[in-house]
This record gives structure tokens, sequence and C-alpha cells, in this order.
């Protein structure tokens, strides 16, 4: 349900609709009391929209209570049209139930803002902003001016004498003023996660004046949840209080706080439950506003906005034809029959012959500056990638055929990736080839039962409790791979359990969109699928104890969601779109088909098997080289295609029909 300007809500008129997202639409609303906007225009442009309206995730619903003599209790229950101001006055969010978030239409968050400057920007000016050999810092005194119009200009329009280009042609305003934002408030220290729940609290004494009216400050109530989320006054004096994770009291006006109302909704943590306080703290699932009825003398009634877990998520998202966040599966949109191992085998073969002549000998194929005929390309060195890829096809496909060259090919490309495993276990870079090296390595072990292919990935592990967490998480998510492919091997959970509990993992939880996927950068559906893989080997690798209960629930969950995406992105011919909202750019990509074989397999999803059956059709054409990443680079598409198919093989010896 829509309002339209002029629309009277207690003393906010609704002026215009701002835009749509994951739990309702917005809308800018006039103060009709003081007769004016309900922040000062001039406020709003300084700071920008980023203090105005917060992106919020999440499915939701509204529930209606109201007061009687006893106290306070549940209506019926009933789902149902109505307003809640979350941040009041600064936004009106008319709330639908069940609704979902989509892709942003304008001002996409902090976090889509810092990617782009880490992607862009810090390559001269330094990732926290402290210079670089090719750039100025942008701490201390800014040359141009350090308002938010001198930094959007600076942006905009750039420097060229000084180096610095023009990016108006390149983001939009709304992306210019995002990036202008990250870099005021980082140059402030106020991080896109800051929290402040256990600073010390000091109220000042005297009277405050205000434009209409003097207060005083004192304290009420203590000992409540350390960042009580809404308070609601009732005519009596007392106060709703909302605590986020546990529910709502009443605190009367003496200060006595009332045991937890019985029938208010469920405020879901929602994000992995062995982290950290401050961590907890960055959580969405939480949220939990109330609000007395403008009409509340009348008719008693109080609305609640909080996190819901949408147990008719299919029916209403047909009904509504939006994507919701859910723990029911979609039903899959495209029925494809189940690839003929025979043919995928026959396949395989055709490009192990087409590898065969790219192969050096030594467990390395040609590097792809050798194919796209690059001056000196045949003397740089193997792409890792080509090596660790080729392991996982050529260990499935001798797993469903038996062939000696697939399993020799295997053993090499392992004994290749052992050798070039630096003293403090890295494997290529940091994250990406560690990650995918170490995981090719754990099950090259487990296929040949040479110890020597594990030990190196011990080193990985130690790795990945040293490391700093990239800030591009599914990074993090490859490496993080790595290490519970080990931990799981070897039954060594505890080795890694405390790195979980820091940015590397908390970071991917924290920003899994409603819609399923990851925004920006990190929606790439190879880097969804990393993401995905991660979630099912800590749920398959997590201890199976009570206490680990709610962890596994939580990441089901989450999996639950990423192959939704899936489901509603995968196109007509199987494969799937490189990027959320992209549709024709499909493209093949040899994440997919292992994240839908583990998805499968640890779930037992029959909705993953369908759209691996997709997948695999796609891979059989001539399309998946179409829209393939640097499309002449045939080493590129054969190692993906060995990857693919062999693992495949491997699944269906597995899973006969």
């Amino acid at each position: 349900m829509a309002l339209t300007p002029g629309t009277r809500l207690g003393v906010y008129q609704v002026t215009a609709r701002i835009g749509e997202g994951g739990m309702g639409e917005v809308y800018q609303a006039r103060d009709t009391k003081l007769g004016r906007g309900a922040f000062p225009p001039a406020w709003v442009a300084e700071r920008g929209a980023r203090h105005v309206i917060r992106p919020v995730v999440g499915g939701s619903s509204i529930l209606s209570m109201h007061c009687n003599k006893s106290g306070l209790t549940m209506n019926k229950t009933h789902l149902c049209f109505t307003c809640s101001w979350l941040l009041l006055p600064a936004a009106l969010i008319a709330a639908t139930s069940a609704s979902a978030q989509q892709e942003p239409v304008a001002y996409s968050g902090v976090t889509e803002s810092r990617l782009m400057f880490q992607e862009n920007c810090a390559v001269c000016h330094g990732e926290d902003l402290e210079g670089a050999a090719q750039g100025t810092p942008l701490r201390g005194e800014l040359v141009h001016g350090e308002s938010m119009a001198d930094v959007v200009a600076s942006i905009a329009n750039g420097y060229v004498d000084s180096g610095m280009p023009s990016w108006d042609d390149i983001f939009s305003p709304v992306q210019v003023q995002g990036l202008a934002m990250y870099v005021l408030e980082t140059r402030a220290n106020v991080g896109y996660v800051t929290s402040n729940y256990d600073a010390p609290l000091s109220i000042p004494e005297g009277e405050f004046e205000t434009e209409l009216h003097s207060f005083r400050l004192e304290t009420l109530v203590d000992d409540l949840d350390p960042l009580p989320f809404s308070l609601a006054p009732l005519p009596d004096g007392s106060l709703l209080v909302t605590e986020k994770t546990k529910g709502v009291r009443v605190i009367s006006p003496d200060g006595d706080k009332s045991e937890l109302v019985r029938g208010t909704p469920q405020a879901y943590d929602d994000i992995y439950q062995m982290e950290s306080r401050i961590d907890i703290e960055r959580g969405m699932g939480w949220l939990f506003d109330i609000l007395l009825h403008p009409n509340y003398q009348e008719n008693g009634w109080i609305y609640l906005y909080h996190g819901h877990r949408c147990e008719d998520c299919t029916e209403l998202s047909r009904e509504r034809e939006r994507p919701v966040s859910m723990n029911r599966l979609l039903p899959v949109n495209h029925e494809f029959a189940r690839p003929d191992s025979a043919g995928v085998a026959k396949r395989f073969e055709a490009h192990h012959a087409a590898s065969e002549k790219r192969y050096r000998g030594d467990g390395t194929w040609e590097s792809r500056d050798t194919l796209s005929g690059k001056p000196g390309g045949e003397k740089q060195p193997p792409d890792l990638r080509a090596t660790y890829q080729r392991i996982e096809g050529y260990l499935g496909a001798y797993a469903h055929t038996g062939r000696k060259i697939y399993l020799q090919r295997a053993t090499e490309g392992a004994e290749h990736l052992t050798r070039v495993q630096q003293e403090n276990g890295i494997i290529g870079d940091d994250y990406y080839s560690s990650g995918q090296a170490g995981v090719a390595l754990v099950h090259a072990w487990q296929k040949t039962g040479n110890r020597k292919f594990l030990d190196p990935v011990k080193r990985v592990v130690g790795h990945f409790n040293k490391v700093e967490p990239s800030w591009n998480y599914n990074y993090n998510m490859m490496l993080t791979e790595a290490a519970l492919a080990w931990a799981r091997a070897t039954d060594n959970f505890e080795m890694v359990s405390a790195k979980l509990k820091t940015e590397m993992l908390q970071s991917t939880l924290r920003e899994q969109r409603p819609w399923g996927g990851w925004a920006g950068h990190n929606s790439r559906i190879g880097y969804h699928c990393a993401n995905m893989s991660a979630f099912c080997q800590l749920y398959e690798t997590v201890p199976r104890q009570k206490p680990f209960d709610d962890v596994r629930a939580n990441l089901k969950r989450r999996v639950t969601a990423a192959l939704n995406r899936m489901i509603r992105e995968q196109v007509p011919a199987g494969g799937f779109p490189f990027n959320h909202g992209q549709p024709g750019t499909a493209r093949q990509n040899s994440g997919i088909v292992p994240a839908l074989i583990q998805v499968h397999e640890t779930f037992g999803f029959e909705q993953a098997k369908q759209l691996l059956y997709g997948q695999m059709t796609y891979l059989s054409t001539d399309a998946c080289g179409k829209f393939y990443w640097l499309p002449k680079n045939r080493n590129h598409l054969e190692m993906s295609l060995l990857h693919s198919e062999g693992m495949y093989l491997e699944w269906a010896k597995r899973h006969p029909e």
C-alpha cells in the first residue's frame, strides 16, 4: 500500500515518496506543527542522506496490541498495513507484511561506498586515507575544502593538473555523495560499525533550552539492555521500552521495570552466535520499534515493528511478485534433465586433450599471458588458478573413470602447490589462491592418502589465524573454506574457531542481504557461491552438539536465502547472470558447480540438484564461452570446464539415478 503526497499521519504530512527497500516504502514528511520538514534542508544537504535515512534489512510484519486494565496483552495477531517511524522524524516508513529488499534505487549504503573507495581511490589515497606513492593523504587539512560540498565537488570535477581525475562520468551523483560521506566520516574516525554502548554515561546537570521548551535529564531506570532500541511514552507516564534481543518492558513513572511482556514477538538476533558483543551490535535482526497509535486514547492500539521469520514466505512472495528473505526454498523456475555422465565424460576428455597441449610438465599449465600473445608471456609464471582448478576436476574425473592420467595430473598439480608455498603458509596470495589451493590440497590428500598434501594446508591454516581480514569479504570466505576443510578432515575445529569470531566470517554474515546475495562486487555469482560454500563447510564442521544448534539453524537459513537468489536468477539456458540484476550477461563460472554440489550434499535440497542440472546443461553449449571473462583466454575457459565437469562426474557417481 503506497501513501500519496498529502496523506496525514499524526503531525506529519507526506510530501514525497523517496524510495523502496527491504521492509517497505520510505517517504519524506513535513512537520505541520513546526511548519518545516523533518530536518532542515541545510542540515540534510551538509550531512547527507545517510544521517537521515539509514538502510535497513530483513523481512518485517506489523502486529497490533492494546492495553486493558490488567496490563499489556496481545490482540489476536494479524498482519495488516500500518506505519511505523523508525527514525523519527527523519522519515516515515510504510511497512507491508513480508516484503523484501530489492536492489536499492538510490543511495545503497555505507558498505558500498567503502568498497567503491577501496576499489577506486585507495590506490592513490591509501586504504585508511593515509596516502600512497601515487597520491596525497586525505587526513589533516584538505587543500580544496573540508565541507560536504567541497569534497563532493573534488570527487566529481577532479583536479587534472594535480593528478586527480574527474569521476562524474563514472559515478552517479548519489555514488559521489556516498564517497564524500565515507571520506568525511573516516576523517572524523566514525566507523561504519561504530558502537559506543560501553562508553561511560555522563548526564549533564541543569536545564536545556530549545525552540519550544526547556528540559532537564534524569535517570529513570538502570540495568536494561546496553542499547534499548525504542521508547513509547504512555499517557499515565509509563514507558514502553523495547530491548533489542529480548522483548518489551513497561517502565513505571517511578522507575520500576516489569517482566518482559508476554505475547510480543521474539526479537531475533539472527547472526552467528559465537561472536563477541561488539559484533552483535552490528547485526540487523533485532530491529524492534514500538509506537502508539495517534488515537491511542480511543483505540488502545500499539504498533510493533520487528524482524519476522515469514512462515508463509513462498505464498506471499508469489502473491506480491517480490523476493523475500525466507526459510523456505522457492520452486525452481526451469526444469532440466539430468546430464548424461557419459556425455560429460566425453566432453571432459576433449578438454583434457586440449589442456595437454598447454601442460608444462611440472604440474603447471601455460599462463594467460602466453595465450593472449603478450611479449614474454612464455616466461611468465604459471597461473595458480589453472593448477588448483584442474586438480579438483582431475580428481573428480579419476573417481568416475579410473583413468590414471587424471590422477597423475592432479598429483603433479598438488605437488607444484606444495613447492610454491611460502614459509608463512601463503600459496600465491593472502586470500584467494591460498584458500582455493588449500581446499584442493585437502581433497588431494583425501583421495591419494599422501600426507605431504595435508601438512601444507596446516600452514595455510596458520596463515588464516594470523592474517587481517580483507575488505573484500568473499576473499575471506575462500581462505575460511580452506581452514574449515582442513579442520573437518582432521577434526580440529578448535584450531579455527577463534578466528571465526572475528571479521573473517562476521563481515560475510553481516552483509548478506534479504534477497539472499551480497551487494556490489561481492554480488558476482562466483563470489556468491564462495560464500555459500563456506557456510556449508561451517555447518558440517561445527560440533553437532546442543550449544551449536542455533549456529547451525542460522547457517541453514543463510544457505536457503542464498540458494533462493540463484533460483530466482537462473536463466532459461541454465546459467546465471554474472551480477545480481544484470540479466543477459550469463557466463560460466567454475565456482557454481562445486557450490551447488556442496549445498545438495550438506542439506539434501532438491532445488540445488535442479540448478546443478541446469548449469551443467549450460556448460555443454557454446553459450558458456560467449559471456566468459576474457573470452579469448581459452586457458581460463578450459580449466573451468575441467573443474566443473570433473566435480560433476564424481557427484553423479555418488548419487546415481
